[in-house]
C-alpha cells in the first residue's frame, strides 16, 4: 500500500519497539531499506519523534476531509458518515484474521467459510 505524504496513519506490528503501536503519525515521505523495501518516515502525532516503518506496520486512518471515518456508510453520501477506517474494521475481526491482513495477505475461501461460521471440508458435495 502507498501512502501519501501528510496522510495520517496508526502504528501496529511492530515487534522491535512495541511502544509505537497504536500510535497515530502523520507520514513524511518514502524510501528504501537497506534491503531494498520501501518504508515510511513517519511522524508521531504524539511527541514529534520521527520514524522509519514498513508499510506492513502503518494502517491508514481516514479523515472527515476525505470521505472518511465517523462512524460508517459511504463517504460521499449526506448524512452517512464516510467510511469506516481501516483500524476501525480491524478491531471488529477475529485475532486469526487480522494477522493475516496486516501481513497483507488476502483471506482465502476457507478463511471466509471458517469466518461465516461454516465447516470447511475437502470432501466434495454430492460423494
Amino acid at each position: 500500500m502507498a501512502f501519501v505524504r501528510g496522510s495520517r496513519v496508526k502504528i501496529t506490528g511492530v515487534v522491535a519497539r512495541p511502544e509505537l503501536n497504536d500510535q497515530s503519525a502523520r507520514v513524511l515521505g518514502e524510501s528504501t531499506g537497506s534491503n531494498g523495501m520501501p518504508r515510511y518516515s513517519i511522524q508521531l502525532e504524539s511527541s514529534g519523534a520521527q520514524v522509519s516503518l514498513a508499510p506492513k506496520n502503518l494502517i491508514p486512518i481516514a479523515s472527515p476531509e476525505d470521505g472518511g471515518g465517523g462512524g460508517g456508510g459511504f463517504g460521499g453520501m449526506p448524512g452517512m458518515g464516510g467510511i469506516p477506517d481501516m483500524a476501525s474494521f480491524l478491531e471488529q475481526v477475529p485475532p486469526w484474521l487480522r494477522e493475516k491482513l496486516q501481513r497483507g495477505e488476502s483471506p482465502s475461501l476457507q478463511d471466509l467459510k471458517r469466518l461465516a461460521g461454516m465447516e470447511v471440508s475437502n470432501v466434495a458435495l454430492g460423494s
